[in-house]
């Protein structure tokens, strides 16, 4: 469950970074 949790916010981050890169 953690583990899960875990990758879900890694993703969240990436999906920022790019959001980030694109602005």
């Amino acid at each position: 469950m953690f583990m899960t949790t875990d990758s879900l916010l890694i993703v969240i981050k990436k999906n920022l970074k790019l959001k980030f890169l694109k602005l």
